[in-house]
């Protein structure tokens, strides 16, 4: 094993206790998939496009086998994240030496600002130990080797968070077509920026009324294998569009045939004055015109000693990845609300109910009867079937450890209670339930259409308030995260109730306003342990 690898397999057994799971975690639980299933099959199908189908690739029909567990998930080359066996790996199957395997958790593990401090403070330590000088930068070797797989491994995620930014699952496909076609060219990754041309689709051609093929230039930022930024030049609001989501999985399945570069700082650290010169002169003659004022402005601003750019050690680096302490999936937040917020408002409105058997309207069925097939209706149907796909979404998000799973479930949170009449039916469902009032349920199909909606509704919040309670009895949190996660749940909390009663005092009687105070307070009795 050389000098190099010898780094790398120090480095990883300083992060190794970060991949196995722990005894008492997620993963030793069960996976959560009859609600899975459930989310897919719905009696009554809400006609909107963003109901967020096509999220995972198992059909309805595939069931978990029962002596399986999810402690399989940290071994993804033969496993998807759904559980099941995946034929198709990855994993590239001649890089399996030990320097290879140490690159793998590395990259999943340490940024870059990580790397580099552990590769310091490990050459110094072998200062002292050796007489051999060891350079304490990052060697281009080693560096690459860890990029390379800096990457996500399946393209699992990728379909999860392209349907949760679209709705659906036809951006996935069309960007997966887009791949197999051969549209995505000039592939590089430089340092942490993946970026590449892909050219746009017939249709899309046909759609704008272009005679020649459209390019987009897309890029990607990485980090810890993630992805946490996405930009295209295409017109699409979404961020993780089909080009994006073609350029995914290029990366994923031809790595071997991306160009690998360090980051931009290295480069320009190895030129010499009168290269770097040069290199400043090429690049402001080959950028657009328009940005020569912000090349004129960066000069000027370098001629002034008491500028912030001479003030400042170094320079920002958009190749050396995430800085921050965790790196988070690219989620888009306000798109996530609006799509929320029209879904719940489109479910609340009264919907015409349409009979084509006219003696249907003048027979009433047995008070019973019509009690029980309306409950029965709302436990199979678990409607608005996009709400709850998205639980089920937060469900697997929770069961990889995905940081964003406490963030969905905060805009699903966000959104019912901005929602007044959601809590008004969840508190009436409440009361009937603890025996404190009693609700009359008529055979009548307007009435019991109101009811099952009703159903459906507390059903709905009561589902959100187990979601809570699993994140707060997240076994992974460290000491550290559940004071955070603590701060963070009573801020959140008296957010919300600061907005709910604002909302209230605004469109609500005092009787409504009693009722969201008695929700909030349910919440929070039901969140909270103990």
């Amino acid at each position: 094993m050389s000098g190099e690898d010898d780094w790398l397999v120090q480095a990883a057994a300083q992060e190794a206790g970060m991949l196995h799971p722990a005894p008492d975690s997620f993963e030793d639980s069960d996976r959560f998939e009859g609600d899975s299933e459930c989310s897919w099959v719905s009696s009554e199908s809400i006609t909107l496009a963003k109901n967020w189908r096509g999220w995972s690739q198992c059909s309805p029909d595939d069931n978990l086998q029962s002596g399986i567990s999810t402690c399989i998930y940290p071994y993804q080359s033969s496993y998807s994240h759904s559980g099941h066996y995946s034929s198709t790996s990855n994993i590239v199957a001649s890089r399996n030496g030990a320097g290879d395997k140490s690159a793998r958790l590395c990259a999943r593990q340490m940024s870059f600002v990580e790397l580099e401090r552990n590769y310091r403070d490990i050459c110094q330590r072998k200062e002292h130990t050796s007489e051999i000088p060891v350079a304490h930068s990052l060697p281009d070797k080693l560096f690459l080797s860890i990029v390379y797989w800096c990457f996500p491994a399946t393209v699992d995620d990728i379909r999860l968070y392209s349907c949760l930014a679209n709705g659906n699952a036809d951006e996935f496909n069309h960007g997966d077509r887009l791949y197999q076609t051969g549209a995505v060219r000039d592939v590089v990754q430089i340092g942490y920026l993946l970026s590449a041309v892909v050219f746009a689709s017939h249709q899309e051609c046909l759609q704008t009324q272009r005679h020649t093929r459209v390019v987009h230039n897309v890029s990607l930022n990485v980090d810890r294998c993630r992805v946490v930024s996405c930009d295209c030049s295409c017109t699409s609001k979404s961020a993780w569009c089909q080009h994006v989501v073609a350029l995914c999985l290029y990366r994923i399945h031809q790595p071997n045939d991306v160009q690998f570069r360090v980051t931009i700082w290295d480069s320009v650290n190895e030129l010499s004055t009168s290269k770097l010169k040069k290199f400043a002169q090429y690049l402001v003659n080959e950028l657009p015109k328009e940005y020569l004022p912000v090349a004129q402005r960066l000069l000027d601003q370098l001629k002034c000693p008491e500028s912030e750019i001479n003030q400042s050690p170094g320079a920002p680096d958009p190749t050396d990845g995430g800085h921050e302490k965790n790196a988070i999936w690219a989620l888009d937040v306000e798109g996530l609300h609006m799509s929320i917020r029209r879904l719940l408002i489109k479910y609340c409105v009264p919907a015409p109910t349409v009979h084509c058997d006219v003696q249907y309207l003048g027979t009433a069925q047995h008070p019973i009867a019509a009690e029980w097939l309306t409950i029965m209706k709302s436990l199979r149907a678990r409607e608005p079937e996009g709400i709850w796909n998205l639980m089920a979404i937060v469900r697997e998000m929770f069961a990889r450890r995905d940081e964003n799973a406490v963030s969905l479930l905060s805009i699903l949170t966000v959104e019912c209670l901005a929602n007044c009449q959601v809590l008004i039916w969840w508190y009436a469902t409440k009361l009937v339930q603890n025996g404190g009032w009693s609700q009359q349920t008529a055979g009548k199909s307007s009435v019991s259409s109101q009811i099952s909606a009703q159903l459906n509704c507390a059903q709905l919040c009561d589902e959100i308030v187990i979601l809570w309670r699993c994140a707060v009895l997240n076994p992974m949190l460290s000491p550290q995260n559940e004071d955070r996660f603590e701060v963070y749940l009573a801020f959140e909390t008296n957010l919300w109730l600061k907005q709910t009663l604002y909302i209230s005092s605004s469109s609500m009687s005092l009787i409504s306003l009693s009722s969201l105070l008695l929700s909030m307070t349910i919440i929070l009795v039901n969140v909270v342990p103990g």
